[in-house]
């Protein structure tokens, strides 16, 4: 058997071999063409679907329960199966060697160790057990951890199993920016939510000097933090108020800074925006989340937007897309 390859210069970072999950075909030789195709030292080949009842235990295919020799499939196929065991299956038409991981190895968390030895000692074609949905999420896992991913192999079941970061483009994959710019009391307990489940880091703003006639010095502070932030790959929040007092402090600092509310808040909107354009300016982010309609409205304006295009919503009433600029 053939294959052409698939990545001239460089492997790619992910390859997956699409099999039946009862081994119908020629595995050994799809798998070993496959490898060789991708430029892979390792295959791992993990065929279970437990949601249809398809598992593999000690080396062997189970439907629901019934070792695949007992059962229809064995029977059906143009070339009847007579080997009991997945490794023996594919050694037939395999000249790599094969190696079995049992699911205790699989679930005691030593397959990325396993996996890396392997890769150590040559090529290699390693099948590995699964009876449930979190096995085949811990082989995938364990695949993601090596330093060169191997082949994957399998079925729907594996495929189902790998972390969406693998399919992310890459503006996908970098941080966010939230402009958190409302000071209500829902916005501030989803921030709150936020960094206590360790999913960003915030950048508290001083609104007092935010809205002063010197506020570069603010605004200056606020974008190197960011930024510094955003370079580290993490989501990154702009907060105004991160006290539930601060609402009741609005009219000494309108009365301080001799502003109406209406004024000091388009003044706060204003600089806000161009503190988010310095930041897009200086620092990638994979997307831009703004909450109050005044803050959302002044950061369009500072980025030149003439318009929103939503494409989807991300959460009722939440809606996500990109924003227009007039063509010059």
């Amino acid at each position: 058997m053939r294959a052409f390859p698939v990545c001239e210069t460089s492997p790619a970072p992910l390859v997956y071999k699409k099999i039946d999950s009862t081994f119908r075909g020629n595995i050994g030789a799809e798998v070993t063409a496959a490898m060789r195709a991708s430029q892979r030292k390792l295959a791992v080949i993990a065929a279970a679907i437990p949601a249809a009842g398809r598992t593999t235990l000690e080396g062997k295919c189970l439907v629901n329960g019934v070792p695949l020799l007992e059962t229809e499939f064995a029977a059906i196929r143009k070339r009847p199966l007579s080997l009991p065991a997945l490794p023996e299956i594919v050694a037939l038409q395999s000249e790599i060697p094969v190696y079995e991981v049992f699911l205790q190895d699989v679930r005691r968390g030593g397959l990325s160790a396993l996996l890396t030895a392997y890769a150590a000692e040559g090529e290699g074609i390693i099948v590995v057990d699964a009876v449930e949905e979190r096995d085949l999420t811990l082989i995938a896992q364990a695949a993601c951890e090596q330093p060169s991913m191997p082949l994957l192999v399998g079925a729907a079941g594996l495929a189902n199993a790998l972390p969406v970061e693998l399919f992310m483009q890459d503006r996908q994959r970098l941080p966010v920016l939230v402009v958190a710019g409302s000071m209500s009391e829902a916005t501030r307990r989803q921030v709150d939510n936020a960094l206590c489940r360790g999913r960003a880091e915030v950048v508290d703003i001083d609104a007092a000097r935010m809205v002063s006639d010197s506020a570069e010095q603010e605004i200056a502070s606020v974008v190197e933090q960011a930024c510094a932030l955003l370079s580290q790959h993490r989501h990154t929040i702009l907060r105004t108020s991160r006290r539930a007092e601060d609402r009741q402090l609005i009219d000494a600092l309108c009365e301080k800074s001799a502003m109406s509310r209406q004024q000091l808040g388009e003044r706060l909107s204003q600089r806000l925006g161009v503190v988010t354009l310095n930041i897009i300016e200086q620092a990638r982010i994979g997307g831009l989340f703004l909450t109050g309609g005044d803050i959302a409205t002044a950061v369009a304006g500072a980025l030149g937007a003439e318009g929103y295009r939503i494409q989807s919503e991300v959460a009722p009433c939440i809606p996500c897309g990109n924003v227009c600029k007039q063509r010059n």
